[in-house]
């Protein structure tokens, strides 16, 4: 669990939003590849303190089911990803979203809220095509309380 006054150095920005370069580096060679196939990949939120997280969770408590000490917005790894019609509601049934799915692990994202189809966090390649052959495998409690892995 990161401190709520926790931030991370050198955040870069893609499409708008800070994140770590880490994680630019893969949204950056995963926009271009699912531009590739005509789809287009919108960084709706990256990087957010705490007390966005939780003025977030505060208004859409139907899009924010964890705790807002673990989702890692606050740590620059972690994003959320929508198509061209920014569409929360129908996203699960869209294209890109499959896409994500399946190439994701590829550059080193995994989405580790079922219930949140769009959010997605940066831990590597290795670790997330780990967890995409292992869909029901926990994330070891040091993802899920350090950033800095």
């Amino acid at each position: 669990m990161l401190e709520a006054t926790y931030l991370p150095k050198h955040l870069v920005s893609f499409q708008g939003h800070l994140m770590t370069a880490q994680t630019k580096i893969a949204l950056e060679a995963l926009y271009w590849q699912a531009h590739e196939l005509y789809l287009e990949m919108v960084v709706v939120s990256a990087y957010r303190s705490l007390h966005d997280s939780l003025q977030i969770k505060k208004r859409y408590p139907e899009h924010y089911p964890f705790d807002c000490h673990e989702d890692y917005h606050q740590a620059g790894i972690c994003v959320d990803l929508l198509d061209e019609r920014k569409d929360y509601l129908h996203y699960a049934n869209s294209p890109l979203y499959l896409y994500l799915k399946h190439k994701g692990p590829a550059f080193g994202l995994i989405q580790p809220e079922e219930k949140c189809p769009w959010h997605y966090q940066f831990v590597g390649r290795d670790l997330a095509l780990f967890y995409h052959d292992h869909p029901d495998e926990p994330l070891p409690l040091h993802l899920m309380t350090s950033p800095l892995y």
